[in-house]
């Protein structure tokens, strides 16, 4: 059973990862991309995250964070200033990046909802509630 199970998870994310890349492609993000962008305005707010905090969150590499910020740097979407060390860099969503994610957001909210849509949202709540349950085991 646990084998179809994984097996049925893995098969939803890969149709998911899919599904949000086609309708992220002509905005010129990626779900990875997104998922930055995403991090820095609604968690990072005003005042913005380290660098590393952003690592931490999106539980990945520093130095692919590095990389990854400097893109969207370079496509004005965020700033990197720098930290309380000389070594850190604070990020902040930058004028841009709102107006993109203000134009993203209803596209990608239909690629959702299309696939979410053949499951009640009661089966929703419950595979949330499931999903947490398991990867707070497997954290702990």
């Amino acid at each position: 059973m646990g084998t179809e199970a994984l097996y049925g998870m893995v098969w939803i994310a890969e149709r998911a990862q899919a599904e949000a890349a086609r309708a992220l492609r002509p905005f010129g993000l990626t779900p990875g991309t997104l998922n930055y962008l995403m991090v820095v305005k609604h968690i990072g707010g005003e005042e913005g995250l380290l660098q590393r905090e952003i690592a931490e969150r999106m539980l990945i590499k520093k130095e692919n964070v590095t990389r990854t910020l400097k893109a969207l740097e370079a496509r004005k979407w965020i700033s990197r200033r720098p930290g309380a060390d000389r070594r850190s860099r604070q990020i902040t969503i930058t004028p841009t990046g709102n107006q993109l994610l203000t134009k993203v957001w209803p596209v990608y909210d239909a690629a959702v909802r299309r696939l979410t849509k053949h499951l009640p949202e009661a089966k929703q709540h419950q595979m949330v509630e499931i999903l947490s349950q398991w990867r707070e085991a497997l954290d702990g």
